[in-house]
């Protein structure tokens, strides 16, 4: 753990009131303090189970982060914002199939970012009967 980690969960152990449990204390501390929100959102990572919680585009999923920093201009003509992983696509058997449904017709450009997001998404998929989980 880095040394800017090890400071903020020094503040909590010390600044948490009496029966107030330690995620209450770090909600109080991300809510309050600028500085500790970008440290806590920065060491947190969502690992994809069913996709039942994770926003397909707007969550950061992938080692990369939010595929809509990555792909911003597929984001715009996405007919799924919002959307969670879950309904991105399907199983068939074991195997996870991605559906992606655009407002209208890639452009040239559009459409190679579309393969590079394909062969990301090649990487990442939901596992069915596992939760999403919070790391």
């Amino acid at each position: 753990m880095h040394k800017e980690s090890d400071t903020i969960i020094s503040s909590i152990s010390r600044t948490r009131p009496s029966g107030q449990s330690i995620w209450q204390a770090i909600k109080t501390m991300v809510q309050d303090q600028q500085q500790v929100s970008k440290v806590f959102l920065h060491n947190l990572k969502l690992e994809v189970g069913n996709g039942a919680k994770v926003r397909f585009w707007e969550d950061s999923w992938t080692p990369d982060g939010p595929l809509l920093s990555l792909f911003s201009s597929l984001y715009r003509v996405s007919n799924q914002q919002f959307t969670l992983i879950s309904n991105m696509g399907w199983f068939e058997g074991t195997i996870w199939k991605w559906t992606l449904i655009w407002k209208r017709e890639l452009t040239l450009e559009e459409s190679q970012q579309h393969n590079e997001l394909l062969a990301l998404l090649s990487l990442h998929h939901p596992l069915q009967n596992q939760a999403d989980s919070l790391l």
